[in-house]
C-alpha cells in the first residue's frame, strides 16, 4: 500500500518542484563562495525534494511500518514467533495435535486431560507420524476454551493449527454402567475433512487396552489416506493388527528393510510378531529379511512363509498375490512366476511386484531359459518407480558387476549410496577386486583386514561364482580364514571355480573332490566315481546332496551300472528323501522325487536317445537342483544329435552357475 500510494505522490512532488523551480532549475546550482552575504536572499525550505530524500523517507516509513507490525506480533502471539521451534511445533508438518475429549459420567474426569497424554505417547512416532507435545496443545487450548469446557471441531482445529500440526485428534469418554465408551476423530487441519472415526467399548478398568484398540484403528484411517513414512497407501492397507506397540514396531521394521539393514529390520519384525503373532504380514515380510541374510533356501524364511500362507485371507487380493510369489522365489516353485507376470501386467504401476519378478529372473533365469537382460529391466522398473528402496539395488548392481558394466555399476552405486544400506561395503569392495585396475585391487586387498567381518560375509556367492574372476576373489577368503570365520571354507570351491582343482587335493573325500569338478569344472570319466559308496553324498545335505546324487546317477548312465542306479533311484533317494525331512529340510521332497525321475529319463539315452530327450523335456522348467541336471543332460543329448541350435540354448541356460567357466568354453567351441 505504501508503493501504491507513495509512487503518485512522489511523482506528483518532483513535478511541481521543478515547475517552481523555475527553467534554469536543472542547471547545478552555482558554488557558494565564503564571503558571499546571504542575508537578503529567502529562507530556504525545512524539506526539499530529491530523489535522494524521497528514498529516505520511504526508508523511515518501510522501518516504521514493520516495527509496528513486529510489536503488534509480538503482543498478539504473546512471543511465540521468538520462541525455540520445538516450544510451538512449528515444523511439525505430519504432526497430530490431540486435545482434550469430552468425558461423560462418574469418574471420568481424569481422562478429560489424561486422554491427552496417553495417545500423544503411543501415537508418536507411528507410520512417520509425530504427536505435539500436550503441553504445547494444552497452552492453546486454555487460550481458546475455558476451563474444563468443550470446544467445537472449528476451535479445536483452530488450536491444533496454532500448534503446528496437520490433523486434530477428537473424542470422548462416555460411562455406559460398568463400561466405557471411547471413541475418536481425527481431521485436516486445514480442510476440517475427516479422516477417520472409531469407537471401542469394554471395561471400565481395561481403559488403557481399549485405548491401544482405539489408537490401532484411528493410525489405519490415516494411513489409509495419507499413507505411511516409507510406504504407499495400498501397503498400510494391507496392514492388520490390534496392537498398536505391535504397529509401530512393524513400521519401524518396515523403514529398517527400506534402507536394506535386514538384521536390524528382523528384530523389529520379531517384536511385532510377539506382540501379536498373528499379524500374517510381518510374517511374510520378516521370512523376506531372512532370505537375504541367511539365502534363498532360508528354514527360518520358509516357516514364517508357511504361516503367513496359511492366513491369506487376512491379506487384501494384491497383496496375497505378491506373498504367494515371495514365498514361490524362495521355494524354487516356478508355478509362481505366471501369477507374477499377470501380476505386472494388471498393476504395472507396484515397484514390488516388478522386483519379484527381477528376483524370479535372477535366481531361477536358467531354469525358465531366460537371459540376464530380462531380470535386468525387471529391476530398472522397481527402481524408476520407487528409486528409494534399497533392497531393488542390491542383485541389480550385482548384475552390472557381473556383465561387467562399470557406467551401469558406477550409476547404480552412486543412487544407493544415500540410501545407506548396509551390504554398499560390501558392493563398494566387489566392483574394486572385479572391476579394479590393478591399483585398486591392490588397495581393496590391503585393507582387507580393517574390513568388518559383515561385510566380507555381505558379498554374494555370485560375485565370486559367475563373475568370471575368482582369484581377484582369493583374498576376501584367506581373510575369513585368518578370522576363523566358517566362511573361510568356501576358498575351496574358489578354487575350483579357479580352475585350481590341485590346491585343495587331499582336503576333501576323493569321491567330493571329483563331484565337485563334475558338477562345477569339467564332466568326470565314469571310472572317476568307481568305487566310492553311497555315503559320500551323506556328507553333505540340501542342494548339496542332490547334486551328489545327480553326479552319482550320470557316472551310473555313462559307465552301464544298472543295478547301482536301479538302487539310487529305488533306494537311496528315498533313503535322501527321510533324512532331509529328520532335518527339516522337507523343501527339498519335490526336487529328489524330480530328480528320480530326470535320472531314470536320461538313462532311457543309451537306447532310444530321441526318447530320453521328450521325456527330460517334460521335466524341464520345474525348478530347483534337478533342472539344472536336466538341462546339462539335454545340452548333452542334444549335441549328440548334431542339434546346435537347442545345445547352444541349454549351454546358455547354463551361464552365470557353477559350470560357469565350462559352459562359456563350450559355447565359444
Amino acid at each position: 500500500l505504501l508503493l501504491v500510494i507513495g509512487l503518485p505522490v512522489v511523482i506528483a512532488t518532483a513535478f511541481i518542484q521543478n515547475r517552481q523551480a523555475g527553467p534554469d532549475s536543472s542547471e547545478s546550482p552555482r558554488p557558494v563562495q565564503p564571503d558571499e552575504d546571504h542575508s537578503d536572499q529567502d529562507a530556504q525550505p525545512f524539506f526539499l525534494f530529491t530523489w535522494r530524500n524521497s528514498i529516505l523517507g520511504g526508508v523511515l516509513a518501510f522501518s516504521l511500518l514493520f516495527g509496528f507490525a513486529g510489536l503488534y506480533v509480538i503482543i498478539k502471539d504473546r512471543g511465540e514467533s521468538f520462541a525455540p521451534a520445538e516450544a510451538v511445533a512449528t515444523e511439525a508438518g505430519e504432526g497430530i495435535a490431540i486435545v482434550p475429549f469430552t468425558v461423560r459420567g462418574e469418574g471420568l474426569d481424569v481422562w478429560r486431560e489424561g486422554m491427552m497424554d496417553v495417545f500423544t505417547a503411543s501415537l508418536d512416532d507411528v507410520g512417520g507420524y509425530r504427536t505435539i507435545s500436550s503441553r504445547t496443545v494444552m497452552a492453546r487450548w486454555r487460550d481458546a476454551v475455558s476451563e474444563d469446557g468443550d470446544a467445537d471441531l472449528a476451535t479445536a482445529r483452530d488450536v491444533a493449527r496454532r500448534s503446528g500440526a496437520k490433523y486434530v485428534m477428537t473424542g470422548s469418554a462416555v460411562a455406559l454402567g460398568e463400561n466405557v465408551r471411547l471413541a475418536a476423530d481425527i481431521y485436516d487441519v486445514e480442510t476440517g475433512r475427516e479422516i477417520g472415526a472409531s469407537q471401542v467399548e469394554g471395561p471400565a478398568d481395561s481403559v488403557l487396552v481399549m485405548v491401544d484398540e482405539l489408537g490401532v484403528e484411528v493410525m489405519q484411517a490415516l494411513m489409509r489416506s495419507a499413507g505411511a513414512q516409507g510406504l504407499s497407501i495400498r501397503q498400510t492397507q494391507a496392514i492388520v493388527t490390534a496392537s498398536l506397540p505391535a504397529l509401530r514396531a512393524y513400521l519401524r521394521a518396515e523403514a529398517l528393510y527400506r534402507n536394506a539393514r535386514f538384521e536390524r529390520a528382523i528384530e523389529a519384525y520379531e517384536e511385532a510378531l510377539e506382540l501379536d503373532p498373528e499379524m500374517s504380514l510381518a510374517h511374510a515380510r520378516v521370512a523376506d529379511a531372512y532370505g537375504w541374510i541367511e539365502n534363498i533356501a532360508s528354514d527360518k524364511a520358509a516357516e514364517h512363509f508357511d504361516y503367513a500362507l496359511a492366513h491369506l485371507e487376512r491379506l487384501p487380493p494384491r497383496e496375497r498375490t505378491l506373498v504367494q510369489a515371495n514365498a514361490a522365489v524362495l521355494a524354487g516353485d516356478l508355478e509362481g512366476v505366471d501369477p507374477l507376470r499377470a501380476a505386472t501386467r494388471k498393476y504395472p504401476d507396484d515397484p514390488e511386484a516388478w522386483f519379484l519378478l527381477g528376483e524370479f529372473y535372477t535366481h531361477y533365469g536358467g531354469n525358465l531359459l531366460l537371459e540376464m537382460e530380462d531380470a535386468r529391466r525387471a529391476f530398472d522398473r522397481a527402481i524408476e518407480l520407487d528409486p528409494s528402496f534399497a533392497p531393488y539395488y542390491l542383485h541389480a548392481v550385482e548384475m552390472a558387476i557381473i556383465e561387467r558394466d562399470t557406467a551401469r555399476v558406477e550409476e547404480l552405486l552412486e543412487a544407493l549410496e544415500p540410501l545407506q544400506a548396509r551390504r554398499t561395503p560390501a558392493l563398494l569392495l566387489s566392483r574394486d577386486l572385479i572391476l579394479g585396475d590393478s591399483s585398486a585391487q591392490a588397495r581393496a586387498t590391503a585393507a582387507l583386514d580393517t574390513v568388518d567381518d559383515a561385510v566380507l560375509r555381505d558379498i554374494y556367492p555370485d560375485m565370486w561364482q559367475t563373475s568370471g574372476r575368482p582369484i581377484a576373489m582369493m583374498a576376501v577368503f584367506d581373510e575369513l580364514s585368518r578370522r576363523r570365520d566358517p566362511g573361510g571354507d568356501l576358498k575351496v570351491w574358489l578354487h575350483f571355480m579357479a580352475g585350481q582343482p590341485s590346491a585343495v587335493e587331499g582336503e576333501t573325500h576323493p569321491w567330493i573332490e571329483a563331484g565337485i569338478l563334475h558338477v562345477m569344472f569339467r564332466p568326470m570319466p565314469p571310472e572317476a566315481f568307481a568305487g566310492h559308496p553311497w555315503d559320500g553324498c551323506g556328507l553333505q545335505l540340501g542342494s548339496g546332496a542332490i547334486h551328489c546324487a545327480a553326479a552319482l546317477g550320470e557316472a551310473f548312465v555313462r559307465s552301464g551300472e544298472r543295478e547301482s542306479l536301479d538302487s539310487l533311484v529305488a533306494v537311496q533317494l528315498p533313503r535322501l528323501k527321510e533324512e532331509q525331512r529328520r532335518v527339516g529340510a522337507e523343501r527339498y521332497q519335490w526336487q529328489i522325487d524330480l530328480l528320480g525321475e530326470a535320472v531314470r529319463a536320461y538313462s532311457v539315452s543309451t537306447s532310444n536317445r530321441a526318447s530320453a530327450i521328450e521325456q527330460l523335456e517334460e521335466l524341464q522348467g520345474s525348478g530347483g537342483v534337478a533342472d539344472y541336471w536336466i538341462r546339462v543332460w539335454l545340452a548333452e543329448l542334444y549335441e549328440a544329435e548334431d542339434n546346435v541350435e537347442e545345445t547352444i540354448r541349454y549351454l546358455e541356460s547354463l551361464r552365470y552357475t557353477f559350470r560357469d567357466s565350462y559352459v562359456n568354453y563350450r559355447l565359444g567351441q
